[in-house]
């Protein structure tokens, strides 16, 4: 499911277009994958919150968001 909504995703980021410092709030962030390409745009200096109903996809998205290189993401995803 995540790879069939990444081009959604990413139409999304495009137009919302955050930049360095923003803090950004993703409902239904699903695995992270999307709050991951946000992280990306807003740096260490700003912050994504993701927010999701399934646990096991959270769990998913804390260990993408540890093993990533930009940590912008906080551990408490």
């Amino acid at each position: 499911m995540e790879t069939m909504l990444q081009p959604l995703g990413e139409v999304v980021i495009e137009t919302l277009a955050p930049i360095a410092g923003e803090r950004v709030l993703d409902i239904g962030c699903g695995c992270g994958h999307t709050s991951l390409s946000l992280a990306q745009r807003v740096g260490t200096e700003g912050a994504i919150t993701g927010i999701d109903i399934s646990a096991p996809m959270l769990s998913v998205a804390k260990t993408l968001a540890e093993i990533a290189p930009n940590r912008a993401l906080p551990s408490s995803l």
